[in-house]
């Protein structure tokens, strides 16, 4: 974790400024390839969270996915924002894909599907909010 934010702090052009528009206002692709290792991580580790429930489960892994879409998408509303949405999720739906699958054929189970499902309804949920809220905020601007 401490690598991928020493990473994060020196992918990004302008140091000096560091708040979260900074990060996301037009990043480079080295940013958002390795935000999305750091995402894959934080994903995967809400599955430690101990819930019976499949769908509970991928709700929470879903809501990692939705954030970082929304923060994407927000930020880069008026821009190449599904660029830079499509670098930043694809590592974690290539893992996702690869290591659920080899996951459940290890423990004959079926939990990719839910997963991976949840994660792209999240993925663009959260880019349809990101761009919403961004279009209320401008408009209260002006």
């Amino acid at each position: 974790m401490i690598g991928g934010a020493v990473s994060l702090t020196f992918s990004i052009n302008k140091t000096e400024n560091l708040k979260l528009k900074t990060l996301f206002e037009q990043p480079s692709t080295v940013f958002l390839v390795v935000f999305s290792v750091v995402l894959e991580l934080l994903a995967a580790s809400t599955r430690s969270i101990g819930t019976d429930a499949i769908g509970l489960s991928a709700l929470i892994f879903a809501v990692v996915y939705f954030s970082a879409s929304f923060l994407i998408a927000f930020y880069n509303s008026t821009g190449r924002f599904n660029r830079y949405l499509s670098i930043a999720m694809f590592f974690g739906v290539a893992i996702e894909l690869i290591a659920g699958i080899q996951a459940d054929i290890t423990e004959s189970r079926f939990n990719t599907p839910y997963y991976v499902s949840f994660m792209l309804v999240g993925i663009i949920l959260g880019k349809v909010a990101g761009l919403k809220s961004a279009k209320r905020i401008r408009s209260l601007e002006v």
